[in-house]
Order: structure tokens, then sequence, then C-alpha cells
């Protein structure tokens, strides 16, 4: 296992790196475009769920048997405002408030279909939409916070 931090010996105490380059370093690592969908994937689910603990030490590659690097599973999944408000790896130049606009200028540079792009966002707000199904141990006044922020209106 190797983390885009030791990689790039980028710092995972602060914001050190961008989706922008996690894309790219996914492309380097793996060579395979299913992987790079992947990174993409991690990176929906954090702007939407708000999981701003992406730090470079959270994005990881493991070495298969065969010598081959993949992205590995994600990691350290948590509702987290991040420091100082923002996602620890911007997404296009935006930490506070990544959008739906920001999330396609970085699927368009990681050479991710617009089609692939828009299902992918789809699935990930489909499947946050259905958390407080599987929240029965969080209280109801949390469950209606995390509720508001997660599909809040107004958010791309």
């Amino acid at each position: 296992m190797h983390t885009a931090s030791g990689i790039l010996n980028a710092s995972h105490r602060q914001a050190s790196l961008n989706y922008g380059q996690l894309h790219k370093l996914t492309q380097m690592m793996t060579r395979d475009s299913s992987e790079v969908l992947r990174m993409f994937r991690h990176m929906v689910f954090n702007v939407y769920a708000r999981n701003r603990d992406d730090h470079a030490k959270n994005h990881a590659f493991l070495m298969t048997a065969d010598g081959r690097w993949r992205l590995s599973p994600a990691c350290d999944l948590t509702f987290s405002n991040g420091p100082a408000g923002e996602h620890s790896a911007d997404v296009a130049g935006n930490g506070r408030t990544p959008g739906l606009r920001e999330i396609m200028t970085v699927a368009k540079a990681a050479s991710i279909s617009e089609r692939d792009a828009k299902d992918v966002v789809d699935q990930v707000r489909s499947a946050i939409g259905l958390w407080p199904k599987f929240a029965k141990e969080v209280s109801k006044p949390r469950i209606s916070e995390l509720d508001r922020i997660l599909n809040g209106r107004g958010r791309a």
C-alpha cells in the first residue's frame, strides 16, 4: 500500500493536493480508466456526503500479486467540515462549496465522459438521499440536521 501523500511527498496535515492531481496520479499509477472513474466516484462521494477529510493520506493504492497498482477502497469516510470549513483536496479550485460545475470540470480534465460522470453523480446523490434509512443509531435531531445539510436545496 502506498498513499498519495507518500508517493508525492505531499503533506497530509495541510491542503496539498487537489482532485485533478489525484485523478492524474490514479491514471499514472494504474494505467486504467476504470480506476480513474473509481477515484472520480470517491471525489463525488466526498463532495455530496461532505467528507472534507480528504487529505493526501486518505487516498491510497494497493499493489496486486502480479505487481499492478489499484486504487484502494475508500477509507476514513465521515461527515467532516474539514479544516476551516473546506475540503483538504479542492475540486477544480473550489474547496468550500464545490458542486456539479466543478465536478464536471474535473471529469472533463480526467477524460471521463459527461454521461459516465453524470451517472456517477446521480448514483452517489441517490445513495446519500437514502442515508436516514440507515441511521437508526443517530438521534432524530442529528438526522434532521445532517439531512438538511446533505440534501439541502440550492446545492449542485
